[in-house]
């Protein structure tokens, strides 16, 4: 019987070896093909995030839409908290017990503080968008570690002197012709511009306060968990820039100052944010939308005739 030979280099000697060259061009080629990959995975990686994005939404906008069936009105931006009189807590708070957080609910209306107590190291996964995640904890109280939401009540525009305080920095006034604002107790029959075109609750990534704040009081119209539509989606920080002495990182020297009231709504998707209606429905808005119809769908009841379609 005849036994094969190994291939040789033709003398004999064995297997022939790859030579220097030979071993660059496969890691080149391996190199174009992970570089050819790559955006294809990150972006099927994004969608993902976005998809879970946008369920958050859909939960919490469905949270909403029960507490306003059992209590016949969308809770406000803050609500005074019971133990205090006076400390506000936010409109997450309430929805709770529609999220399945009923023992976060039942704990935290034990607690002497809302904001300081260590049930402000909770918060439900669904109030964090998995495309943020930078945010995690309130850049004020580090070291409390007290968790923030990327999910923010859409106040509104403050059209026709719609609006709580005088808008000056740093502050800036509390709009009151959205849907959930300061005092609010918004039914659905007052939403008379249609619930498909009225904005509920938004993204917001830029400076993300502890989630049990609520907001202040008249003469300090300061909204934690709501926000007014002032400035575009996605507002270029080089530009405007809210800025707090403990803040990380500052603001760009060159950029002017935004009023806290008026931070923007925006995400970490490319091109836009996504945002709930009062119907249910979740939309990504893109940031290049005309700014004067993104105000218009803030506004529950001014009567603006919708040129905007989904």
């Amino acid at each position: 019987m005849r036994m094969m030979n190994r291939t040789s280099d033709g003398d004999g000697r064995g297997p022939r070896a790859f030579t220097l060259v030979e071993l660059l061009v496969v890691i080149a080629i391996i190199g174009i093909l992970i570089a050819l990959l790559l955006p294809a995975v990150q972006a099927a990686r994004e969608a993902a995030r976005r998809m879970q994005c946008s369920n958050n939404l859909k939960q919490i906008a469905l949270a909403l839409h029960n507490y306003h069936d059992a209590m016949k009105c969308f809770p406000a931006v803050g609500t005074v908290f019971w133990n205090t009189g006076t400390m506000e807590i936010s409109w997450i708070y309430p929805v709770l017990p529609y999220l399945e957080q009923k023992s976060v609910y039942d704990e935290m209306k034990k607690a002497p503080n809302p904001y300081h107590s260590t049930l402000s190291k909770q918060l439900a996964p669904v109030f964090t968008c998995p495309s943020d995640g930078q945010n995690e904890f309130d850049y004020i109280s580090l070291s409390a570690e007290q968790r923030t939401a990327n999910y923010n009540a859409v106040m509104g525009p403050g059209r026709d002197d719609e609006h709580l305080g005088s808008g000056s920095l740093p502050i800036g006034y509390a709009a009151t012709d959205g849907i959930i604002y300061m005092y609010s107790k918004t039914r659905m029959g007052h939403i008379q511009d249609g619930t498909s075109n009225t904005l509920l609750i938004g993204e917001r990534i830029a400076d993300l306060r502890l989630w049990s704040k609520g907001w202040m009081d008249k003469n300090n119209p300061t909204a934690f968990q709501g926000k007014n539509i002032t400035w575009p989606i996605n507002t270029d920080p080089k530009v405007l820039c809210y800025r707090h002495t403990t803040k990380p990182g500052g603001c760009p020297s060159e950029s002017q100052s935004m009023a806290f009231n008026d931070i923007d709504f925006g995400s970490r998707h490319p091109g836009g944010a996504q945002f709930a209606f009062a119907d249910g429905s979740v939309q990504f808005l893109e940031e290049t939308i005309n700014f004067e119809t993104y105000g218009d769908l803030g506004t529950r009841d001014g009567g603006e005739v919708a040129d905007w379609e989904p």
